[in-house]
């Protein structure tokens, strides 16, 4: 008998995390719908709306916070990871409270950084502040009613860089000198989150 009560809890238990599971795929892929429109009305990428982490980032950067959504970045990539540790131990168990309690924790950071940026947000598609609200607790919803709603439309555009329209690079170069410095750079670039950023460009000089 006792063999059978563990079994019907252990299949009690796999039952509740497939359901837990289940429900959180649909939040996040409402969600992700949502900003994946809303992204296209701000010249945004709208493949980064798929990507844990970046949709946070560039929301930010819709809302005009783009210093603060690099933190909100990393803590919610913290949130997932802690969420995904926490299903891999038993409910109650003494590891499942320790990621319990850094989940928390992480989750209130990240409530603060929500509250900063959906405000933000709201300013930027010009709506009343109690929009904040609903962004917290009925996210998927409220994103799908941004993006797909024709009346909220971003006062602003953030266009990606489009680097065909960046100026020809003239392939010039200067003859190495026997004493001195020669410097012949064709392009210098970096890449942040996804975007590539020139720094320096055909750049040629003897010193």
């Amino acid at each position: 008998m006792d063999g059978l009560g563990v079994g019907t809890e252990a299949v009690i238990v796999g039952i509740t995390v497939i359901i837990a599971s289940i429900f959180d795929f649909i939040v996040y892929f409402m969600t992700s719908i949502g900003c994946f429109m809303m992204f296209k009305k701000d010249g945004l990428k709208p493949v980064y709306a798929f990507i844990p982490g970046i949709r946070e980032y560039e929301l930010s950067r819709m809302a005009e916070r783009e210093e603060e959504g690099r933190t909100y970045l990393i803590l919610t990539l913290c949130y997932y990871i802690t969420n995904v540790m926490q299903k891999m131990f038993k409910q109650g168990s003494l590891v499942y409270n320790f990621w319990l309690i850094i989940a928390v924790s992480i989750l209130i950071a990240t409530l603060v950084f929500s509250i900063r940026i959906f405000s933000s947000l709201c300013r930027v598609f010009k709506r009343p502040k109690k929009w904040v609200a609903m962004w917290l607790l009925l996210q998927p919803v409220t994103s799908i009613i941004w993006g797909f709603g024709k009346s909220f439309v971003p006062e602003h555009e953030l266009p990606e860089l489009d680097l065909s329209r960046a100026a020809a690079v003239s392939n010039a170069t200067v003859e190495e000198l026997k004493h001195g410095l020669t410097v012949n750079i064709t392009d210098r670039t970096l890449t942040e989150l996804g975007r590539k950023i020139y720094l320096l460009r055909d750049i040629h000089l003897s010193i």
